[in-house]
């Protein structure tokens, strides 16, 4: 991605992030104790503890805090390594992946500092409780229908693209480095949940903090919903990386099998490397053993 286009994005998250706590803090000034009614619109604060739509709200505050925070780290390194493998170009593809991000941190930011996320804004067509969500919340909502309108319209550019390779391991040996690295993802996931259940536990005992059986099966299903989704990131991570690199080892294997089995004049005279590929001086190396072979 370009500079330009990074310094725009980082100007719309500040602004998206600063204007979100701004009408948060003028709600609760002016909206805590009347509902003012603007035809199906209402604003009205109403803190939520838990999450989406109140949900898990009776867990206890220190929970939350760890949750949310383990969340926005994890969504923080899914934002930066889908804006890294995204195809370049793709700018609304782009912005609604960063407006998503953005309205996400915007609540997470005011659940791990004031424990409690603001909603003031209330939609209903009919005299029922209507839905309650805050500027954050449309702010995702925006990212997420740039990002389904553009892989509706757009899907070509994404999926289709001449530079990829069809196949979805090209050699053995990325599936073993793999495993590597899955094994240690396992090995810290591991080490990491039994120091902080342990720790959770040294807690309940000193009554520190009260929790029920259902939190701490939370926090468990919590690390193992954090294991699996970086199981499956790193496993894209590897599969894409390592493409880059056996892509072009591969691709001169059969070049250089094409120049012993065919007529030198109709094989090309260098390997054909995509734009993100490693080893980009195997070109000129498949040049030189065409020459040599030519001699010969």
């Amino acid at each position: 991605m370009k500079i330009k286009n990074k310094l725009i994005f980082l100007l719309i998250f500040i602004l998206v992030i600063g204007l979100d706590l701004y009408l948060k803090d003028f709600a609760k000034s002016h909206f805590s104790m009347f509902e003012h009614t603007v035809g199906p619109l209402s604003f009205f604060v109403r803190s939520n503890q838990g999450f989406i739509g109140g949900s898990f709200s009776s867990l206890p505050v220190e929970i939350i805090r760890v949750i949310s925070s383990a969340f926005g780290a994890l969504l923080t390194i899914c934002f930066f390594m889908i804006q890294n493998y995204l195809p370049s170009g793709l700018f609304v593809l782009r912005l609604g992946v960063l407006l998503f991000y953005t309205g996400i941190v915007g609540n997470l930011i005011e659940k791990v500092l004031w424990k409690r996320v603001t909603d003031f804004i209330s939609i209903s067509f009919t005299t029922d409780a209507g839905v309650f969500f805050n500027f954050a919340d449309v702010v995702q909502v925006l990212g997420i229908l740039l990002v389904i309108i553009f892989v509706i319209l757009k899907s070509e550019e994404i999926f289709f693209r001449n530079d990829q390779r069809t196949k979805l391991w090209i050699n053995k040996e990325q599936v073993q480095v793999l495993k590597v690295f899955q094994a240690l993802n396992f090995s810290f996931f591991f080490l990491t949940w039994i120091s902080a259940r342990v720790f959770l536990v040294e807690m309940i005992r000193l009554q520190t903090i009260s929790v029920s059986y259902q939190t701490k099966y939370a926090f468990d299903f919590m690390f193992l919903c954090l294991y699996i989704i970086c199981s499956l990131l790193l496993t894209l991570v590897v599969q894409v990386e390592t493409h880059r690199i056996y892509g072009p080892v591969v691709n001169l294997k059969n070049f250089i099998n094409r120049l012993m089995t065919q007529n030198l004049e109709e094989t090309p005279n260098q390997i054909t490397l995509r734009k993100n590929d490693k080893m980009k001086d195997l070109i000129e190396l498949s040049r030189e053993i065409k020459s040599l072979i030519k001699k010969d």
